[in-house]
C-alpha cells in the first residue's frame, strides 16, 4: 500500500490564501501502475501527443486554473502553460472540459482507494499555538517599514510561522494513515508514503527525523516515515491526484461554491464517510477546529 500527498496553498504567512491543505490518497500496491496507467489515458484525449511525460505534461491543479484565466484575460501563459496550448489545449473550453474529466475521475476512482485531507485556517491556528509570533509578524508588516533589521524579523517569523503549520499538519496527515491499519474494509500492507519533491521537503524530512527519534506523540509513526521518500508528480499520476485532492478540500474551505460541490462527489471515498462524526477527524482533519469551516455537504447524514 502506498500513500501519495502534496499541497494546496501556500503555508507562508505572506501568501494571500487563508487556508492550506495536505491532501493524500492511499492505494494497494498491486494497483498503483493501473490507476496511473488510467490517469494518463484520460489525460492523453485532450492533447495531440500521446506521450505527455516526454514533453512536460503534467495535469496540476494551480497550472490548469491560471491557464485557464490567462486564456480568458488573454494574459501571456507561462512555460509549462504554452506547451499544453501548443499539443491541444488551446481554448478555455478545452481546458475546462479537463478539469471536469480529472474531478469525474477522483469521483469514480478505477481502484480501490482512500482520499484522507488536512486542511489549516491558517490566522486561527497561529493565534492559538503560535500568539506572539503571528502577533508580530502582523505587526511589522503592516507597519510598512523595509529596513534589513525588520526584513531578518520578517524572515525569521515566516520560517517558524510556516514551518510550525507545515509540521502540525504534516503529522496529522500521517496520524490519518496509522489509523487506517484498523479498518477492515481497506487492503492495508506495510505502508509506504511518497510526497512531492517540490513541496516542503526540508521540513518534511526534519518532521520525520523528529517522529524516528521518537519525539512524536504517536507510537506507530517511526514505521511509516521509515518507508517515505520524495517524487516526481511530472512522472508520478497518484502524486498529481492527491494534489487535486488538496485543492478541492482547500477551495471548499474557503467558502467557494462550486468546490462544494466537488467535495461532495469525493467525500465517498473519504474514510468515515457518511457519519460527519467520524469523516471530521477520520478523513478529514479541520485545523484548529471544525467551526472555523462550513458544513460538508453529505448527500447522506446519520
Amino acid at each position: 500500500m502506498t500513500a501519495f500527498y502534496d499541497d494546496s496553498g501556500g503555508f507562508d504567512p505572506g501568501a494571500s490564501n487563508r487556508f492550506a491543505c495536505f491532501g493524500m490518497n492511499v492505494i494497494p500496491a498491486r494497483y498503483i501502475h493501473e490507476c496511473g496507467d488510467a490517469w494518463w489515458e484520460n489525460l492523453a484525449g485532450h492533447f495531440q501527443y500521446s506521450n505527455l511525460q516526454t514533453i512536460g505534461i503534467e495535469a496540476r491543479s494551480s497550472e490548469l486554473y491560471d491557464m485557464l484565466n490567462r486564456i480568458e484575460s488573454g494574459t501571456p501563459l507561462k512555460e509549462k502553460q504554452q506547451i499544453m496550448f501548443d499539443n491541444g489545449l488551446n481554448t478555455s473550453d478545452k481546458v475546462n472540459k479537463l478539469i471536469k474529466e480529472i474531478l469525474g475521475f477522483l469521483a469514480k476512482p478505477p481502484v480501490p482507494i482512500k482520499y484522507f485531507a488536512v486542511v489549516a485556517n491558517k490566522e486561527e491556528v497561529w493565534q492559538e499555538f503560535r500568539t506572539t509570533q503571528i502577533n508580530q509578524w502582523e505587526i511589522i508588516a503592516e507597519s510598512g517599514r523595509k529596513g534589513r533589521e525588520q526584513k531578518d524579523k520578517l524572515d525569521k517569523l515566516r520560517n517558524e510561522l510556516s514551518s510550525f503549520l507545515v509540521k502540525h499538519t504534516y503529522e496529522f496527515l500521517l496520524q490519518r494513515l496509522q489509523y487506517l491499519r484498523a479498518d477492515k474494509d481497506f487492503e492495508f500492507s506495510d505502508a509506504f508514503v511518497v510526497g512531492d519533491e517540490s513541496s516542503s521537503t526540508k521540513i518534511m524530512l526534519e518532521t520525520q527525523a523528529g517522529i524516528q527519534a521518537g519525539l512524536g506523540k504517536f507510537s506507530d509513526l517511526p514505521n511509516i516515515v521509515n518507508r517515505s521518500w520524495f517524487g516526481s508528480s511530472l512522472h508520478d499520476p497518484c502524486l498529481q491526484m492527491a494534489d487535486w485532492v488538496a485543492f478541492v478540500v482547500r477551495t471548499w474551505a474557503e467558502g467557494d461554491a462550486v468546490s462544494s460541490r466537488r467535495i461532495k462527489l469525493l467525500l465517498p471515498y473519504f474514510r468515515g464517510y457518511p457519519d460527519p462524526d467520524k469523516l471530521i477527524g477520520r478523513g478529514i482533519v479541520l485545523c484548529p477546529n471544525k467551526e472555523c469551516f462550513p458544513s460538508l455537504p453529505l448527500k447522506n447524514k446519520k
